[in-house]
């Protein structure tokens, strides 16, 4: 299988085709902070073949999970991304993002100290990617917060 590419290549009407919903669907899901566009020179909303897999792992999600689009929020909001990024150095509790886990990392708005390119190129952010599968990933690290919240 081919690897998915992280370059901008689809307007949204074209991801919104591709997946079967709505562009406003889409919107709604880029206001969420589910997945990320990127704006043209002609300020067009561009999506890579990462963001029509979110898509589709999202549609899945509701579809045979029965999510809610809160519900997925909240499980991309509790992805461990010290763990994805495997860096035992870095003090994960001092990011601005930790202690708030209602959305995903990378639709909070703040810059977080563990990477030095834009969200779309995060690590924590290509790999959630099917991440209803990735049972493996998805552990909400209630005795690291607690350990934060005692010291």
């Amino acid at each position: 299988m081919p690897a998915i590419r992280n370059e901008l290549v689809y307007t949204i009407e074209e991801v919104a085709e591709a997946s079967g919903i709505s562009t406003q669907t889409l919107s709604l899901y880029e206001k969420k902070g589910l997945i990320l566009s990127h704006r043209s020179s002609q300020n067009q909303r561009m999506y890579s073949e990462i963001e029509l897999a979110k898509v589709k792992d999202i549609q899945k999600m509701i579809d045979e999970m029965g999510m809610s689009l809160s519900g997925i929020c909240h499980h991309l909001a509790n992805i461990p991304c010290w763990k994805i990024r495997r860096e035992v150095s870095v003090d994960h509790t001092k990011c601005p993002v930790y202690f708030n886990r209602s959305k995903p990392c990378w639709a909070m708005n703040k810059k977080c100290l563990h990477h030095k390119t834009s969200c779309r190129d995060c690590q924590v952010y290509l790999e959630s990617i099917n991440i209803s599968c990735r049972k493996d990933t998805i552990c909400f690290e209630i005795d690291d917060m607690l350990m934060a919240i005692k010291s």
